[in-house]
Order: structure tokens, then C-alpha cells, then sequence
């Protein structure tokens, strides 16, 4: 230490500065340190996001729902061996469910989960159709909305090369999410989230369920002749290449042209835009917009149907399409492999094979399956249940189809599941218990009910008569069955059914009540009953056919199924096909 005189006093004298390569040095170790706490925070930041299901798609485009979309196409690569490839925006997103057509042949729906305009979508077309190696189909649904906006809108919105290498796996998804980091986005999707999540859903197809409560009628549109001549450029490449393009026009949802387009000019404007458009190429122009109607109960906006309709839809756009000499695969029947998987059918919401005749559109199980929620077991002090079913005529079919005909029901039984010892056990069988019932007027009000002939059969089985005009058949074993209170936590009920005339235009279903106890009668409240719910209308045929209900989830079926359905293996003797219903649901959307 050297001391220095100052003011006649001596002091240590100041350090000497560090020599320059030590402070470059210091600097340094502070910006790593900063640097990793940063990418340890922002990690961590991640993670926490992921977990809760608030994180959006990894970034490729900038755009959350078309990322979204290229995820699925990285995860799906079997896209690029379809040979039928939807192509567009929302409007083919949302409105086509290709369940219902035959699987000879690849099919998928890539389209947009979210709006383009039609610059985009061709854009968007292209870079698909380069990369798909044995496409011989594209197919698209046109809505006005995506007719709008092409001269403020870039066609080219992504990076084709940056979008290649993240399909194909070769972009690590957290590089792209340093590389394209936008806080705005991300902070904007973790508020919205849970309103976004219902838009991200994808079927196996690739195409985007949706169902909402009260339809939105939406806002009017300004068509943009330049977005006309963008669907012409699509159309005559596709035909350069030698590839099919159907174009589908998309139905009306009335409410939407009685507030924007009383006169209906724009639909007519519409319409023959697209048709001069067309008309220089051999595309297919389906024109759902003139021949295709639906209450505006089916739509969930003017561009998007109630996922429960697309299945008519879709076969309506099939068979128009093949009218005009397109080559598609067949709309085939659904092949069910197991009796397992036959009960999920018949209890996941959209797939009734048709509707009842009667039934108000406002009630939940209008379409089919419902299960209200907390009647998977029965309240606390019930003691009985009953197994029921009832049969109405087809929707959408004349009043007096197979009026003489009677129907025959067999094998009924019910199995609740004792929560305690996880057994299931049989409470209800036909073989013990005769089936009783009446004619109920079609919407269940307080008109009396009318008598109704239930004939025993020797071998056990129970014939019935169709049902009278304004009335449906509604049946149940002649016992409720019963249990301790408190024991039961779950029910399953099945039966066999068929008719005896194949005039006979008639669907049913079938479900189970909880009551009091087994002579409890019937009050206007939960008192003394309680529904576990109902299954998807069936339509019925002169083959017989397995009715199956179940009060609990899937998930939980599976983990314990009851005897009917454990050790599920494949059917032999007869095979189970069902058929989506190939008319629009009449009834109201689930609020």
C-alpha cells in the first residue's frame, strides 16, 4: 500500500483501474449471466403456459390459427398421399366431415381453421398441391366472406421454405419460438385461450368440428371482383395439372341475408361471379347455395354449419358433385368393429342415423344422445331404476310410410354398476320382466296418454304397433330395478329391435331413469325421478338391431365395461354398420 500526503495528512492512496481485459471480461460473464437467466425465464415462462393449455401454437407463419394447422400437418404426414385434398378457409374448415364417405381412398381436409381471402387461399392451395404426390381431387367451399379484402391482404402470408422444413421435422419447434418470439401473441392467446381452444379441435380427416348456442347472423360483405380472378388462377392450375377442382358454393343462412342481403343481390352477384369464374375450366361448381336449405338453428354463423349437419351436408355436395360426372370415392356406411364401439357411437353426440317426427327442436335429446350432467349415478336416496325406449316416426319422411307394420323388441335388460365391489349388476330382463308402455303425444305435454298393445311372444320377445299420428311408441320393463341407496353408480341398457316391413320409415332410442323406489309415480321435479339420459336415434330395419345406453363417460365404460361389452372382440354374425342421418338435424344447438 503507498501512502500519499494530502492536507498535511497521509492517506492510502486510490486503487490503481483495473486493467481494461478484466472489465471486458466482467462485462462478458454479466451479459451470459443475464442472457441465461433471460432464456431460464422465459423457459420456464413456457412451461408454465403449457401446462395450462395457454400456449400457442409453435410460431411459423405469425398467424396462431394457421400454425395450428401447419402443427397438424407435421404430426398427419400422411396428408401428402391423399388423393382427395379439401383446400380453403373456414368455410371448407368447418363443413365438411368425410366420416361419411368410404376410405378406398385417402382423404383430408387441410384447409384454414380461421378466415382467408381468397388470394390466400390460393396461395395457401398451391404450396399443398406441390407437396400432395398422388392428389387427384381438390375440393373447396366458397363463402362471400372469403371474397373480400384480396387488394389490402398479401397472398404470400408464409414462408414456403421455413414451412417445408417445419412439416418435415427439420425446425426445432423451440428454436421457432426464440426465432419468431412476439410477446404480443403470446399474452394475447394466454387471455383467449379458452376461447380459441374449441376453433384448434381437428377430426381424424382434419376437419374442425364446431357447435355453438344462439347462431351469430354476422356482418355484411363487399365483394371484391380482383378475389374472383385469384379463384380463376387456382382453378386453371389445377387443370394444368391435371387434377379435379370442385367448387362448392355454401348455403344461406337466412338470418344473415334478412338483416344484410334482403333483395338478396349479393347472392345473386355472388353467384354468378363464381360461375364466370369456372366457366373458362372444367371445374365442378356445386352450387349448395341455390339447393341446399337449412333453419338457421344449423349454422353456428353465415359461414360455418353446426358440426351435427355437415354429415348431410357433406353427402348432399357427394351427390351433386357425382351428378355432374365427378369422380369421388363412395359415401359408404360406417363399420362399426366391436360391440364396444358400437356403444360409443350410439352415445357420442352427431351421429344418429335420422330424427324424430314430433319432437320440439328446443329439447336436448332432439338429436339424440344427451346425459344430463350429474345423473351418471342417482341422487343419494333412490333406490330403482328403469331401462326405457321409444320409437318415433323418421323425420323428413311421408306421415303414412309402413302405417301397418309392427315392431318386434327383444333381449331387454339393465345393469347398474355397484360403486363398493365394482361389479356390475343385472336389475332389469325381459326374459322375467314383460315390457308394458303407451302411445305418449309426440312432445310428452299433459294430453293424455292413448293404450297401447304390447303382445308377448313365445320366445319372450314383445311385438308393438307403429305409432298413431301425433304420438310415439314409449316403453320399459313391466319392474324397476333396485338397490341399496347409495350402492349404484352407474347404468347400462340394451336391447334388441327390428321391423317387420321395410315401408316402415321409424328411428328409436333408448336410455334409463333413476327413481325414488320401485312404486315411486311420476312428479314434475327430482323428487321422485331422475333421467340418466338417452341414446342416438337408430333408425330401424327389418335386420335386427342392438340399442345400447350408458349413463357414464367413455373413458369410464371402457375402464369397466359391463357384460354385454367386456372383452369387446370384433362381430361376426351379423356385422354392425350405422349411417350417419343424411338429412339436416332439425333441431336446436345445445346452448
Amino acid at each position: 500500500m503507498v501512502l500519499v500526503k494530502a492536507d498535511n495528512e497521509l492517506r492510502p492512496s486510490p486503487p490503481a483501474p483495473a486493467p481494461a481485459p478484466a472489465r471486458a471480461r466482467g462485462y462478458l460473464a454479466a451479459y451470459i449471466a443475464a442472457t441465461v437467466l433471460s432464456v431460464v425465464l422465459f423457459c420456464a415462462a413456457l412451461g408454465v403456459l403449457r401446462a395450462m393449455d395457454r400456449l400457442p401454437p409453435t410460431p411459423v407463419s405469425g398467424m396462431w390459427c394457421i400454425d395450428s394447422r401447419f402443427t397438424w400437418l407435421r404430426e398427419h404426414p400422411d396428408w401428402k398421399n391423399a388423393q382427395l385434398l379439401a383446400v380453403g378457409s373456414a368455410a371448407t374448415f368447418r363443413n365438411l366431415d368425410f366420416g361419411v364417405v368410404s376410405q378406398e381412398r385417402g382423404v383430408v381436409n387441410a384447409a384454414a381453421p380461421c378466415f382467408l381471402t381468397m388470394n390466400q387461399t390460393r396461395y395457401l392451395a398451391e404450396f399443398l398441391v406441390q407437396r400432395a404426390a398422388r392428389l387427384e381431387t381438390v375440393m373447396m367451399v366458397l363463402a362471400p366472406r372469403d371474397f373480400q379484402g384480396c387488394s389490402r391482404n398479401p397472398a404470400a402470408f408464409f414462408n414456403p421454405d421455413l414451412v417445408d422444413r417445419f412439416i418435415a421435422g427439420e425446425v426445432n419447434k423451440a428454436w421457432l419460438r426464440f426465432r419468431n418470439f412476439s410477446l404480443k401473441d403470446i399474452f394475447f392467446h394466454a387471455i383467449y385461450a379458452g376461447e380459441r381452444r374449441p376453433q384448434l379441435q381437428y377430426d381424424k380427416f382434419g376437419s374442425g368440428p364446431l357447435m355453438t348456442g344462439v347462431p351469430d347472423t354476422g356482418q355484411p360483405v363487399a365483394l371484391e371482383p380482383g378475389c374472383y380472378s385469384e379463384l380463376r388462377r387456382l382453378a386453371g392450375m389445377l387443370e394444368a395439372k391435371g387434377i379435379q377442382f370442385i367448387a362448392v358454393t355454401f348455403p344461406v343462412m337466412q338470418g344473415w341475408a334478412e338483416r344484410h342481403d334482403r333483395s338478396g343481390v349479393r347472392q345473386a352477384q355472388f353467384r354468378s361471379a363464381i360461375e364466370s369464374a369456372l366457366a373458362p375450366t372444367k371445374a365442378i361448381l356445386v352450387d349448395g347455395m341455390a339447393h341446399w336449405r337449412a333453419p338457421d338453428s344449423s349454422f353456428t354463423d353465415p359461414v360455418q354449419l353446426q358440426w351435427p349437419e355437415t354429415a348431410a351436408f357433406t353427402r348432399f355436395v357427394w351427390q351433386e358433385a357425382r351428378q355432374q360426372g365427378a369422380e369421388l370415392p363412395p359415401l359408404g356406411e360406417i363399420a362399426i368393429a366391436t360391440p364396444m364401439a358400437d356403444a360409443i357411437f350410439q352415445n357420442t353426440s352427431g351421429q344418429s342415423e335420422g330424427y324424430a317426427a314430433g319432437v320440439p327442436k328446443e329439447y336436448v335429446w332432439c338429436s339424440g344422445s344427451y346425459k344430463p350432467a350429474g345423473n351418471s349415478a342417482p341422487p343419494s336416496n333412490f333406490t330403482a331404476v328403469t331401462g326405457k325406449g321409444q320409437v318415433y316416426p323418421k323425420a323428413g319422411v311421408p306421415a303414412d310410410s309402413g302405417r301397418s307394420g309392427t315392431i318386434t323388441i327383444a333381449n331387454t335388460k339393465t345393469w347398474v354398476h355397484l360403486g363398493t365391489t365394482r361389479k356390475w349388476v343385472l336389475v332389469q330382463d325381459q326374459a322375467t320382466d314383460k315390457i308394458a308402455g303407451s302411445h305418449y303425444v309426440s312432445d310428452y305435454s299433459d294430453k293424455a296418454a292413448k293404450w297401447m298393445n304390447v303382445a308377448a311372444q313365445p320366445d319372450g320377445s314383445a311385438v308393438i304397433a307403429t305409432p298413431p299420428a301425433g304420438y310415439n311408441d314409449h316403453f320399459w320393463p313391466s319392474n324397476r330395478g333396485t338397490f341399496a341407496a347409495r350402492s349404484v353408480d352407474g347404468v347400462y341398457v340394451q336391447l334388441d329391435m327390428r321391423v317387420n316391413d321395410p315401408n316402415m320409415k321409424l328411428v328409436a332410442n333408448i336410455g334409463a331413469d333413476w327413481w325414488l323406489d320401485e312404486g315411486a309415480g311420476f312428479m314434475h321435479s327430482a323428487v321422485t325421478y331422475a333421467a340418466a339420459g338417452m341414446s342416438n336415434w337408430v333408425e330401424l330395419s327389418t335386420q335386427w338391431s342392438t340399442l345400447r345406453f350408458y349413463s357414464w363417460s367413455d373413458a369410464q365404460l371402457q375402464a369397466d365395461p359391463p357384460p354385454p361389452l367386456a372383452g369387446s372382440l370384433p362381430e361376426t354374425e351379423p356385422a354392425i354398420t350405422r349411417r350417419r342421418a343424411d338429412t339436416s338435424s332439425p333441431c336446436q344447438a345445445p346452448s
